[in-house]
């Protein structure tokens, strides 16, 4: 399986077409960040992406950027200002490159000359915040689009260092405050959950936890049920593929997943060396479809990210592609069975039912 583990950087209250472009080197002609049409509306909104997290993935074939409010008050301001990105985002793509060149920043001039040389882009909306999964097809303008994503993971490293030392965003710390803030109001959001009652985890049949143990892959998950409980997986269909994104509902689980997460490496590298009929044997059924995949020569890779992970999986051909959405069909209708499971059991417990 092709499977490689992403460049991740996950910061403090930053917004992809904004506050990365300071760190840029500019060009002959290019609008200051202060000035560019694009970025100018989320400058306007500072205390919003300050109450943001975001991060960048560089994957085998292209970009994600993942962004997440911490403040679920803010939502519908956020929702806005994303509709407003992407209604820009289409304007240029329109209005072609010169008004590109004479509007926008050098980060936002370099972003629409990819996208016109055939850089691909997929928005997905997810609970707290939005993806974009971008992705270049041919090898040489993979290879620049690449270079140029280092170069962004690296002015998000600069940026984010300057708003936790308030040289931008305000008076001394306000960076640090402010996202800080953000997170006092989301911790009290989850706070009111966790003050409940908890409820009693349902107990996950021994047939199941046993075909998980067996797994390669699952099995480290497997001596950790309750987390199973805690990931919320969601999956989107892209044109080429998929993205699941997992999210850890349970902040207090989020370290461990992640731990389990990292094993997956040495996991997967177990897994390239199996035979088809060694896998039958070593894998469960949810793994042997992605190792199909992969045999097939689908694209897979993944990345951890605040809230937990996500996968991407992409094919090259027609009848590849098929069969990705047909696994993140299966994988919706899986997952809708599992909540329908337990969902019932719980149901069973509080009625006094076995």
């Amino acid at each position: 399986m092709k499977h490689v583990s992403l460049k991740t950087i996950a910061t403090s209250g930053l917004a992809a077409l904004a506050l990365t472009l300071g760190a840029l080197q500019p060009v002959a002609g290019a609008q200051p960040v202060e000035k560019c049409k694009i970025c100018d509306t989320i400058f306007q909104e500072m205390d919003l992406i300050m109450a943001c997290e975001y991060s960048i993935h560089k994957w085998d074939e292209g970009l994600v950027t993942d962004l997440r409010l911490m403040n679920p008050s803010l939502e519908k301001r956020l929702r806005e200002l994303i509709a407003r990105d992407r209604d820009l985002t289409q304007k240029y793509m329109h209005l072609g490159k010169e008004a590109c060149d004479r509007d926008l920043c050098t980060s936002c001039r370099e972003y629409f000359e990819f996208l016109r040389a055939g850089v691909t882009q997929s928005f997905i909306d997810t609970p707290m915040g939005a993806m974009t999964v971008t992705r270049a097809a041919d090898p040489a303008l993979l290879k620049k689009y690449h270079a140029w994503g280092d170069g962004m993971i690296e002015a998000v490293k600069q940026m984010s260092a300057m708003l936790e030392a308030g040289a931008i965003g305000g008076g001394e710390h306000a960076g640090h405050d402010a996202h800080c803030s953000a997170h006092d109001v989301h911790g009290a959001h989850e706070q009111g959950h966790s003050g409940q009652k908890q409820k009693a985890l349902p107990q996950i049949p021994e047939a199941m936890l046993a075909e998980l143990r067996k797994c390669e892959i699952c099995r480290d998950f497997a001596e950790h049920p309750e987390i199973m409980f805690s990931i919320k997986p969601e999956v989107s269909i892209l044109a080429n593929g998929l993205v699941i994104n997992h999210t850890v509902s349970d902040p207090a689980m989020l370290a461990t997943y992640h731990e389990l997460h990292d094993r997956l490496d040495d996991s997967v590298e177990r897994m390239k060396a199996m035979t088809a009929a060694e896998a039958a044997k070593r894998l469960c059924s949810h793994c042997l479809k992605f190792d199909e995949l992969s045999r097939d020569g689908a694209v897979i890779d993944g990345a951890k990210t605040a809230t937990g992970s996500l996968t991407l999986i992409s094919g090259n051909t027609p009848e590849l592609r098929s069969k990705v959405h047909d696994f993140g069909l299966w994988v919706i209708k899986t997952m809708a069975e599992f909540e329908a499971m337990f969902g019932a059991t719980e149901e069973q417990e509080h009625s006094g039912g076995r």
